[in-house]
């Protein structure tokens, strides 16, 4: 397998006066045609840093979940930000496209303001859902449905 791969940045997480935007850089503008017709959309980032910690966040396999005390999980068994590889991912609300300017405007997204984005992918109902989708009973009190508005940092 392969030690060593190249992803590219995509855009960035700009937010401004309450709004939160991805902006996509010039030579990667022309990928956005067609993603005004969806109401969502995967937004994959980068969240390389080692969040304050002061040691190598990549290195962490697994450890307590901060919404179920007392459980623990490995990395791929949750969505906490520690991983070998830092990609995250959020479903984001669809507020606009602009092709020509090179933005999305999003409802939310748990990303800070200048965070590299690697991707962005349509959100297609009949494969990024599933029936009958099990979780473990330590995720109490979570929704079946993300909030209308998204995830973000301001909620």
């Amino acid at each position: 397998m392969a030690e060593t791969m190249v992803l590219r940045e995509v855009g960035a997480v700009e937010r401004r006066d309450g709004r939160t935007w991805v902006r996509i850089r010039p030579e990667y503008r022309e990928a956005l045609r067609g993603l005004e017709e969806f109401s969502h959309c995967h937004v994959l980032w980068w969240s390389g840093s080692d969040f304050g910690m002061g040691f190598d966040t990549r290195s962490v396999l697994s450890g307590e979940l901060p919404y179920s005390p007392g459980r623990t999980a490995g990395v791929f068994g949750c969505r906490g930000p520690f991983r070998p590889n830092l990609i995250a991912m959020t479903v984001c609300p669809i507020r606009a496209v602009d092709p020509e300017a090179g933005r999305i405007e999003v409802a939310a997204i748990d990303a800070f303001d200048g965070t590299a984005v690697l991707d962005v992918k349509p959100y297609y109902p009949s494969v990024d859902r599933v029936r009958d989708a099990r979780v473990p009973a330590w995720l109490p009190d979570w929704g079946e449905w993300a909030p209308d508005g998204g995830f973000g940092l301001d909620e």
